[in-house]
């Protein structure tokens, strides 16, 4: 199964996906990075949203920041996701074009983060992690995985608990990508 138009168009509903097409052509689509099969993109709508689209046994899984997404709907910052990557293929098949937003990779952000200090790169986190719950769960899991005295099983089957009630962590898969920083 491969990302095309239509599938976006069918997993969304013709409302959701015009209303995804509206955001992709107005540019609220930045950062779209393809690694280990995951498309992540953060979309800008009402506040910025992540989002994860990726193929599963056959189908195409997602998971969004937003109200929508939390709640297991297939929203238009997903739809708008798919669209950015699809044009991003077209222009690669097409030849370079000007891009509409800053050429900027994760490999940019990786050197960025290389020249940052310890405490400004703590801050950081700790700051994006009181605003967004996947992260906050991340840190979470990782401090109890790489606790000083060994391992936190404890903490880390309440937090594994917390996140059953949580709609976006929807595979084994999503659930691996939180935990996959060892």
């Amino acid at each position: 199964m491969a990302l095309t138009h239509d599938l976006l168009r069918s997993m969304a509903g013709a409302r959701v996906f015009r209303r995804g097409a509206e955001y992709h052509d107005a540019g609220r689509v930045a950062a779209v990075d393809l690694q280990e099969g995951v498309l992540r993109a953060n979309v800008l709508g009402s506040t910025e949203y992540a989002v994860a689209l990726w193929i599963e046994r056959g189908s195409l899984e997602y998971s969004c920041t937003c109200p929508l997404g939390r709640d297991g709907s297939f929203c238009k910052h997903c739809v708008a996701a798919g669209l950015a990557w699809l044009a991003r293929v077209q222009g690669a098949r097409q030849g370079p074009k000007p891009p509409a937003l800053p050429a900027v990779t994760m490999d940019d952000v990786r050197a960025w983060l290389a020249r940052q200090e310890k405490a400004k790169l703590e801050q950081l986190l700790l700051r994006h992690a009181d605003q967004d719950d996947d992260l906050r769960r991340q840190l979470l899991l990782q401090a109890a995985l790489h606790a000083p005295q060994g391992p936190d099983i404890a903490s880390f089957r309440g937090i594994v608990a917390e996140m059953r009630g949580v709609t976006c962590c929807r595979s084994f898969r999503h659930l691996c990508c939180l935990i996959s920083w060892t």
